[in-house]
């Protein structure tokens, strides 16, 4: 397991490098105990080049809301929860889910979905909120499984 948490995150390390990510957001949100929705949306809008990493949290969480990744009540300075964050990282890497899923396209399935295809474990908590090394493994997992690794 240490291994793959390991090579999961060099490998994410170099991927963020290639979307030209500021280092200083990036040791900031991995430094974060609880990360935020606008923190996690800059990490998810750069990887999918809806914004420049001279953008805000605010400007990344409000292009993911134009894309539908949020509702209208929701606040960039919430914290991100384990449900929220598996939709964010299935759609930053394209990885498609079951019917449900498909159908829905919303957090609780996407959730289901990851856990499904034991990218989280089967205690995991949907509201569990969740730090940015956390955020930086789920999304390299889902890279992972749309690739067919996992």
């Amino acid at each position: 397991m240490k291994k793959k948490l390991f090579s999961a995150l060099i490998f994410l390390f170099a991927a963020l490098y290639a979307n030209a990510q500021s280092s200083q957001k990036v040791s900031e949100l991995l430094e974060t105990k609880v990360l935020s929705k606008g923190q996690a949306s800059y990490l998810v809008a750069t990887y999918m080049n809806l914004v420049q990493e001279e953008a805000s949290y605010e400007e990344a969480f409000n292009a993911l809301a134009e894309e539908k990744f949020f509702s209208s009540g929701e606040n960039f300075e919430q914290p991100v929860t384990l449900a929220k964050a598996s939709l964010l990282c299935m759609s930053a890497v394209g990885l498609r889910g079951g019917l449900l899923y498909n159908i829905f396209h919303n957090s609780r399935y996407a959730f289901r979905e990851l856990k499904a295809r034991t990218v989280l474990p089967n205690n995991s908590d949907p509201d569990m909120k969740i730090n940015g090394t956390d955020l930086i493994a789920l999304i390299n997992c889902c890279e992972d499984a749309k690739a067919g690794r996992k």
